[in-house]
């Protein structure tokens, strides 16, 4: 949802944006409809005679519209914001004067304990093995789902299988979420109440609870680890500020940005520097490479070593780019292992079967598809 097109939005649609844009400006209560409904009436409140209110409001008797919506201003004009052109980051900013108590730090991430918990749930245990049995049939009827037919039976079962798994964890997540979020505007309330009996400052105690980043990957959770609340500057801390550095540095390999050209440098025999150090880095390669690297990217020739040797995210990511590699190689061909070392050595695998079991055994990289 970076942008929002000017037509009209209908239905579930629009309660969805609107719960999701309120969630994010850490709004306690959820944005519905009913918002819309009292905005028109502010639009008209003030223009139109009572009868014209009225007759918007939906309502017979003038007093149901002055009790339920003509004290009830909010000053924002929500309709016309979800119908223009605004992206997303202007929503926001903008219904940041929605409520005085929205705090953007109730978006509180799901801790890891959480989120194990909810994978043990017994429904969602009962839709992951079944979602792995039926992967587990397709791969042994056609060698990769994305082969299956697409009128077999056993693949619409499997990506119903596969939606009911995803949706089950999804409402899990979304109900601790929830959770959270109405525990941080209690704590936040009982810290307001204390402070404004004990005569404290207000404005301090909102600023009480923060919005702690939860590490996602191992680099930036090592990081995390090294520097803590220490001081990194004393001399007894030299190794840790040297780990330090070196868990920035692998930090920085994960990010995954789109590279720009490179331009062509005044080299008048028009080698480049790439191309004269190749050999030194293909020689630096051994056989056990990061779990999350793409092997048939490291063994293409055509691209320059940093996609060659690029680790991904996460291995969703992986195994997304690693299918579109696999869909291009016939069923049952025979092929070289595209590891470099395989490649001197002229290993050849029976099938993409054998190579994903070569490639877990012999180089920690699993070619899983999704």
């Amino acid at each position: 949802m970076s942008s929002i097109s000017s037509g009209e939005l209908h239905g579930g649609v629009t309660a969805k944006r609107l719960k999701s844009l309120g969630e994010q400006i850490g709004y306690p209560e959820s944005v519905t409809r009913y918002w819309l409904r009292r905005l028109v009436l502010n639009a008209v409140d003030g223009f139109g005679s009572e009868e014209v209110r009225n007759q918007v409001a939906g309502h017979l008797d003038s007093r149901t519209y002055r009790t339920n919506y003509q004290d009830q201003r909010i000053n924002l004009d929500v309709a016309s914001l979800v119908s223009g052109h605004d992206g997303e980051d202007a929503l926001i900013r903008k219904l940041n004067d929605v409520g005085t108590n929205a705090d953007p730090n109730a978006n509180v991430a799901l801790p890891l304990e959480t989120l194990e918990q909810i994978a043990a749930l017994p429904d969602v245990v009962s839709l992951r093995v079944e979602q792995r049995r039926l992967a587990e049939l397709l791969r042994r009827k056609y060698g990769s789902i994305s082969r299956a037919l697409a009128s077999d039976d056993s693949l619409t079962t499997y990506l119903g299988v596969k939606r009911a798994h995803r949706t089950r964890k999804e409402f899990c997540k979304a109900r601790m979420r929830s959770q959270l979020r109405r525990d941080f505007f209690a704590r936040k309330n009982a810290a307001l109440i204390e402070a404004q009996l004990d005569s404290k400052d207000v404005r301090r105690t909102l600023r009480t609870e923060q919005n702690s980043s939860t590490p996602s990957i191992p680099e930036r959770a090592a990081l995390a680890s090294l520097i803590g609340a220490k001081d990194m500057r004393s001399v007894s801390m030299r190794a840790h500020r040297a780990a330090a550095i070196q868990a920035m540095e692998d930090l920085c390999c994960r990010v995954e940005l789109r590279r720009k050209a490179e331009k062509p440098g005044n080299n008048p025999l028009g080698v480049s520097a790439e191309n004269l150090t190749r050999s030194n880095q293909e020689r630096s390669i051994s056989m056990k490479c990061h779990c999350l690297q793409c092997l048939f990217c490291l063994g293409d020739e055509r691209l320059n070593w940093k996609d060659r040797t690029r680790i991904f995210s996460q291995q969703y990511t992986l195994g997304r780019h690693v299918e579109h590699h696999i869909n291009a190689i016939k069923a049952g061909a025979k092929m070289n292992c595209p590891h470099l070392i395989c490649m001197a050595q002229g290993l050849i695998v029976n099938n993409v079967e054998h190579l994903k079991n070569h490639a877990c055994r012999e180089h920690g990289i699993r070619l899983q598809t999704y």
